[in-house]
């Protein structure tokens, strides 16, 4: 990569890096583009060119923000173990990334500012939870095609276990500032909400 390019690209990863910490801290409103300028370097020329505009800015937050936090999910190897390990292992690690402290943060934003900027929600929506839909969702159907599990609506299942996975942990979680499950804690509901979603909604014995 080409010094200048180099330069650059760090020059935006830093404005990224601080631009998350006081939305997340402040909020959309309470942060000003000065605020993320004397704490990362560079101009207002450099964002307006890279992120167009504050907005943009909020927008390119919350996209790096919940890849990092899927990427957690979408790395796990779940492919050669049993349904339930595998369904046990990912539900930890989906579980523990949602109700993390960043992760909490970038919801109750996006949230407080979906009414104005309603394309943010929506977007929010399709490159996160709609995405951890569609890898769970590939999961069953590959197992259901094998003949391991008993699943008629992939997409639905898919639906209806990640719901199951969130339960009351993740709802208290944005609800009681302050608040987060242990590492036992969500290994336990964990493994009740996949033993119910295996024996109840695949009907294994």
């Amino acid at each position: 990569m080409p010094e200048k390019a180099s330069r650059g690209a760090r020059r935006e990863a830093a404005i990224l890096k601080a631009a998350t910490e006081l939305f997340l801290k402040h909020g959309y409103d309470g942060t000003s583009l000065d605020m993320v300028i004397e704490t990362a370097g560079g101009s207002r020329r450099t964002i307006y060119e890279r992120f167009g505009n504050k907005k943009g800015l909020f927008s390119a937050t919350v996209e790096a923000t919940q890849a990092r936090l899927l990427t957690q999910f979408s790395a796990l190897d779940w492919a050669k173990a049993s349904p339930e390990e595998a369904l046990n292992r990912v539900g930890t690690a989906f579980l523990s990334a949602l109700t993390a402290p960043d992760a909490v943060a970038l919801f109750r934003v996006v949230i407080a500012e979906a009414p104005r900027f309603p394309e943010l929600g929506e977007a929010m929506f399709e490159k996160g939870p709609e995405r951890a839909y569609r890898m769970v969702a590939d999961y069953l159907r590959t197992k259901a095609d094998a003949g391991v599990l008993r699943i008629e609506d992939a997409n639905l299942a898919a639906r209806q276990l990640v719901e199951l996975l969130k339960g009351d942990l993740y709802l208290r979680a944005m609800l009681v500032p302050g608040w987060q499950p242990g590492r036992r804690e969500i290994e336990r509901h964990v493994r009740s909400a996949v033993s119910m979603f295996l024996h109840g909604v695949c009907g294994n014995d």
